[in-house]
């Protein structure tokens, strides 16, 4: 039996409803028990979709340096300066040179459109391996604990079986409660750490390109790869990252069986296996942004290309689609990864 608390912030496993052997046999339960644990691990990650939206809105603020320019734009037209731009956009003079120290709007405008690009970028592409772990990591987290509340019941009932004595839950309510609490470190500690990451690979990559040039999906997706290379490759030698750090608390427990829960997901994650998962999911995470990069383009109407600073807005606003639950959110794609691999 899956039992799921949406007010909690933990979803704890029970043990399968006992049957004997004559209603199913010990393939069956396990199948069972399986489709029984998807149905907690579903839940799980949807109910973390809200909490990572939210963690990301506070930490790549996108929606405050579009206020400053809104008002911004409004003083100055008020003003009679720069009443031409619409919506604080740079004029073309100005958007390809860097801003002089100043304290005039022109200089402040180009310096927040500076700073929004960045947090733009910085937020759909963190969204997408927030996403993408959140949703791995909870996976492992439930189903190995599913693994230990299973056979850990199997064995109990064939010893009540042959000594008649009585089962017992077994893996304590806290224990659980504790072990599923690594989500809570993500958002809390690892997300901060990943929206860093992020933020100064894409400030380095974006520094270059002036809000008015007009790019292709294709040019847009070259610096999403590039800012993906930077994150995923450990240099010099180009093997693939380690995100442990990110999930999972380097303190170690004094519960014995809390640590021994943690070490095996500390294996788990450190794992070819886990490596080769990641990158596979990462990859579809990035086609879904690809596609709506390009639909941003295309609805743009401008001849396959798009100046950059009509495209920051897009760029941002796809964050909402990356962390949305139903069926045209990033999630949705990944299931079908994850039953693949499960299968």
């Amino acid at each position: 039996h899956v039992n799921a608390e949406r007010d909690g912030q933990a979803i704890i496993l029970s043990e399968t409803p006992a049957q004997s052997n004559s209603e199913t046999d010990f393939a069956d339960r396990i199948q069972m028990h399986f489709e029984h644990n998807q149905v907690a691990c579903d839940s799980a990650v949807l109910y973390q979709l809200s909490a990572l939206q939210d963690a990301l809105c506070s930490l790549a603020d996108v929606d405050a340096i579009r206020t400053r320019l809104r008002r911004g734009a409004e003083q100055a037209a008020q003003s009679g300066k720069g009443a031409t731009e619409p919506a604080g956009v740079p004029s073309s003079s100005s958007a390809s040179a860097p801003a002089p120290r100043s304290e005039t709007w022109e200089d402040e405008k180009l310096a927040l459109w500076s700073k929004l690009k960045v947090a733009s970028f910085t937020r759909t592409i963190a969204a997408a391996y927030a996403v993408v772990l959140t949703n791995l990591v909870v996976r492992i987290q439930l189903n190995l604990l599913a693994r230990h509340v299973f056979l850990e019941r199997s064995l109990r009932e064939g010893m009540a079986n042959a000594d008649g004595m009585e089962t017992s839950t077994i893996l304590p309510r806290h224990t659980q409660e504790t072990y599923l609490s690594l989500s809570e470190y993500f958002r809390a500690d690892g997300l901060r750490d990943l929206v860093d990451e992020v933020n100064a690979v894409c400030e380095r990559e974006l520094n270059e390109i002036p809000l008015n040039a007009r790019l292709s999906s294709d040019d847009v997706m070259g610096v999403v790869a590039a800012v993906r290379a930077a994150l995923e490759l450990e240099t010099p030698s180009d093997v693939p990252r380690s995100w442990t750090g990110l999930v999972v608390p380097s303190a170690v427990p004094a519960d014995d069986r809390l640590r021994e829960l943690i070490l095996e997901t500390i294996d788990i994650l450190e794992s070819e296996r886990f490596a080769a998962v990641v990158s596979e999911t990462l990859d579809c995470a990035f086609d879904f942004l690809s596609a709506g990069i390009s639909t941003a383009i295309e609805r743009a109407q401008c001849g396959g290309v798009i100046p950059f600073a009509k495209l920051i807005p897009s760029m941002a606003n796809l964050s909402n689609r990356v962390l949305a639950a139903g069926e045209d959110g990033l999630l949705k794609r990944l299931e079908g990864t994850w039953m693949q691999r499960c299968g």
